[in-house]
């Protein structure tokens, strides 16, 4: 049981994932062709600096490289842009 006025990761992206279907939703009952530049759109969006800039990224310290190769690689990439999006926690 959660305690009032905390939230866990999971229940956030399911807030987050459930916010996005519905405005997804509404936009492709629009139009399909908004709905795909909708979508180019969200990918624009999350390779912003800005958003790079700000990333808490203490939770990728965990991984281990020796366990898995291809996630350590993708994380190594992931804090090589925050570096160079001048990420506080990164630098």
């Amino acid at each position: 049981m959660m305690k009032k006025g905390r939230t866990t990761s999971s229940s956030m992206q399911f807030v987050f994932d459930d916010v996005l279907l519905k405005v997804l939703i509404i936009v492709a009952f629009h139009s399909l062709m908004d709905l795909f530049l909708a979508s180019k759109k969200f990918k624009e969006i999350a390779e912003d600096r800005r958003l790079y800039q700000h990333i808490n990224i203490t939770n990728f310290e965990t991984i281990d490289p020796f366990r898995s190769w291809g996630a350590s690689n993708k994380v190594l990439t992931f804090i090589n842009r925050c570096i160079q999006c001048r990420n506080p926690e990164a630098l």
